[in-house]
């Protein structure tokens, strides 16, 4: 059991470290890059569930351009 576990913990990290991590400092930049930020952006991507909805998108998309690739 504790192997799984080991095994399950660090498919975690990696998917946190290659995608969601960057993909939150990405939108912390862009969020940045206003001069003045609006209310409503801000409110809008200060929320986990909206980081986390963007992340999947973008995994997602990431996933199909790998799967998608021509195999030689």
């Amino acid at each position: 059991m504790k192997i799984i576990k080991d095994i399950l913990a660090s498919i975690y990290q990696v998917i946190d470290k290659v995608f969601i991590l960057p993909i939150t400092k990405f939108v912390f930049r862009i969020t940045k890059k206003f001069d003045r930020p609006s209310k409503w952006l801000e409110n809008w991507l200060s929320k986990s569930n909206t980081l986390l909805f963007i992340s999947l998108l973008l995994i997602k998309k990431f996933f199909f351009l790998v799967e998608v690739r021509p195999r030689y």
